[in-house]
């Protein structure tokens, strides 16, 4: 993947998530840019540098925090936990110049981080946040935000991409009437992250093809945005069929693309007993006891 692909990809990856986990950015602190990746062979290191600019008028020390990820929502939103001291996390990501900065009033300050990779390290990423906590110089007051920085680290070589759907179903076995929500758990079991992409097809009793529906990241439906799969997480995808008449037994079939990682497919069977065909039959039901009632009552008459 491309410097511009992966920087694109933990923007819009990472970037709903930190907001809600570190409730807003301090305007008081910033820190540019907002993501990070490096591109690490094993045996070697590399430095990224990052902008601190105090927009307060008063002097601040700063101290970074490193975070990993640990794992993913449903959704897809990863979760963060402090990085132990054992992790690579912790052990191989440093600050050459230090952990603690003091910037005075509307002062900027560019601050290297670098990535060191022993030669024994396993290929594949790794993905991390840098949490930008401050504090007033005089009175130690800690700023409520802290601004943070996304890191992707590639360490290169060969790496096993590859994936599973853990569970496939309709929101029911059997229902009256359109809509019917499917849901899926695509699971990553590589080593790198995946773009997954699908469908479901929805068959009736004779085979024949009645709807394509594509996998989206939101059970709302309406979501497009790229279905991300982090590695040894698992993240559920949806999809609605809506539209159109249905009546029977069907067969739903799950087909997923995710790329480097593999093609898996899935099966799901349900039926759908129409309440207009219930309302229909009930009808041909009732007009065919009032024709033999009143066959009965002529044949009487006679």
């Amino acid at each position: 993947m491309n410097d511009c692909a992966m920087k694109k990809f933990f923007f819009i990856f990472f970037g709903l998530a930190f907001s809600v986990l570190f409730v807003a950015s301090a305007h008081a602190l910033t820190v540019s840019p907002i993501v990070i990746d490096f591109s690490v062979d094993p045996g070697s290191a590399q430095e990224q540098t990052l902008t601190l600019n105090n927009e307060e008028q008063r002097s601040l020390r700063v101290v970074p925090t490193l975070l990993q990820v640990t794992s993913t929502d449903q959704n897809g939103f990863p979760q963060f936990a402090l990085a132990p001291s054992d992790s690579f996390i912790a052990k191989h990501i440093s600050f050459p110049q230090g952990t603690e900065y003091v910037l005075g009033p509307g002062e900027k300050v560019e601050i290297p981080v670098r990535v060191s990779v022993p030669d024994d390290t396993k290929s594949g990423g790794r993905y991390a946040v840098i949490s930008w906590g401050a504090q007033e110089l005089v009175s130690g007051i800690a700023l409520s935000g802290q601004p943070g920085v996304n890191m992707a680290i590639d360490v290169t070589g060969e790496v096993e991409e590859s994936g599973e759907i853990a569970r496939f179903e309709p929101s029911a076995s059997w229902t009256l009437d359109l809509p019917v929500f499917f849901e899926a758990d695509i699971r990553n079991t590589g080593g790198r992250h995946s773009v997954v992409k699908g469908a479901v097809t929805i068959r009736n009793i004779f085979g024949a093809i009645v709807a394509t529906l594509p996998l989206t990241a939101r059970i709302d439906n309406n979501n497009r945005e790229p279905i991300r799969v982090l590695p040894d997480t698992t993240r559920t995808v949806y999809t609605m069929w809506e539209r159109g008449f249905a009546l029977g037994p069907y067969t739903a079939e799950l087909h997923v693309d995710a790329g480097p990682a593999g093609q898996y497919s899935a099966t799901a069977s349900f039926v759908i007993i129409s309440r207009l065909a219930i309302g229909a039959g009930l009808g041909i039901l009732i007009l065919t006891l009032l024709f033999l009632l009143l066959k009965t009552l002529r044949s009487g008459v006679k």
